[in-house]
């Protein structure tokens, strides 16, 4: 038996006002390609599927073209939602879904949690746990308690939560838990939302409950194994690089086996990506290299460059040379050792000092013929 772990699709991002869609259904193209050549027999999407609770019509549409395509390989899918998902909307097309052998968990329940088959004559069950909400579980705590209290509170509420759905599972069954939570001591990228993975809200990975063969998980885009799981537990990561703070990552899914009496094999198959996302420091001097470089090319780039001055028009210049694959630009201007304190008393008589400090604590230069221009014309209203 063999299953595909992939999450954190994130349908409808932009970045940078750029549509990522395209680099989504790249992503998905391959996705049933390895399905196919593979031989998989089962899809997990470990929620996030869509970036935001109100996603555009195109990201919609690009979802339900794959689902299709899943449909006709006859490959049957589990899809439970994440923190950046809608249960509401998810909730409404479960029903429509499941004529597609697509199985949606829409939020946490303690019943009717689990999917159950029997695949290539072996039973198997995948028991769900959609992101259990910070919001909603922190709510129910009293007022008075402390920070610590609350987190403290809320590691073991979700891990009671993990234990209930544990009890009465068919040990003689392949047992997966799909689930979309941060655990204690997994590494973010800084594209996560950040609310959501601050140790407020992360669960210990001691406490995944022995029984499971293999934990899929979603929330943190890093491909990364769960250190202290009892079980195997894996971050599979997202399909393509969401934001500049996956720029120097590869990309995959997880194809995972299971054979009577062994442990779960896990392979990592990489993807190719529609667009790499690429991250460049530079100083204002060495721009005609990275125009040289840079120019025509089909990744995404966002531009850090370090200036002695600031420049006027530097931006535009920028853009003009490399295109519009260039999405975030950064000017980066060095701070003046000796600047002037940023609530020093100024005197307001003399309003050619104020001006010269401003430009000091600002570190820009000093128009000498603006300065005489300026002088002038306060000794003419000064007679």
């Amino acid at each position: 038996m063999r299953i595909l772990h992939t999450s954190d699709w994130h349908a409808g991002k932009s970045l940078y006002k750029q549509d990522r869609m395209p680099d989504l259904e790249y992503a998905l193209q391959q996705i049933l390609e390895i399905i196919e050549q593979d031989k998989v027999d089962l899809l997990l999407v470990a929620g996030d599927i869509y970036d935001t609770y109100h996603p555009p019509t195109r990201a919609m549409e690009g979802l339900n073209e794959f689902f299709l395509a899943l449909h006709k390989q006859n490959i049957p899918a589990i899809v439970i939602s994440g923190n950046h998902d809608s249960t509401h909307l998810w909730s409404s097309m479960k029903e429509l879904l499941s004529l597609a052998s697509i199985h949606v968990f829409d939020r946490v329940k303690l019943k009717n949690a689990s999917w159950t088959s029997i695949i290539k004559g072996e039973p198997i069950c995948v028991t769900s746990l959609p992101y259990p909400s910070e919001r909603q579980l922190v709510r129910l705590m009293g007022e008075s308690e402390s920070v610590a209290d609350q987190r403290r509170r809320y590691a073991e509420k979700v891990a009671g939560v993990m234990k209930l759905l544990s009890q009465s599972l068919n040990p003689d069954s392949v047992q997966i838990l799909c689930a979309h939570l941060m655990l204690n001591g997994a590494e973010p990228t800084h594209s996560e939302r950040s609310l959501s993975i601050s140790d407020t809200f992360a669960v210990q990975p001691q406490q995944i409950p022995d029984v499971f063969d293999y934990v899929a998980l979603g929330h943190i885009h890093k491909r990364q194994q769960v250190k202290g799981s009892p079980v195997p537990a894996w971050y599979c990561g997202t399909p393509y690089q969401i934001d500049f703070g996956e720029h120097d990552m590869d990309k995959g899914v997880h194809l995972v086996d299971f054979e009577p009496g062994k442990k779960a094999q896990i392979q990592y198959r990489q993807l190719k990506l529609k667009h790499a996302l690429q991250l460049i420091s530079c100083h204002e001097d060495e721009l005609p290299e990275i125009y040289t470089r840079w120019q025509g090319t089909s990744d995404y780039l966002k531009l850090r460059v370090k200036v002695a001055a600031p420049r006027k028009g530097l931006s535009d210049e920028l853009r003009q040379k490399l295109g519009k694959n260039l999405l975030g630009i950064e000017i980066q201007a060095p701070q003046k050792s000796d600047t002037a304190p940023k609530y020093q008393s100024l005197k307001l008589d003399a309003p050619l000092e104020v001006y010269r400090t401003y430009c000091a604590a600002q570190n820009l230069p000093l128009n000498e013929e603006l300065e005489k221009t300026f002088s002038e014309l306060w000794e003419a209203v000064q007679k």
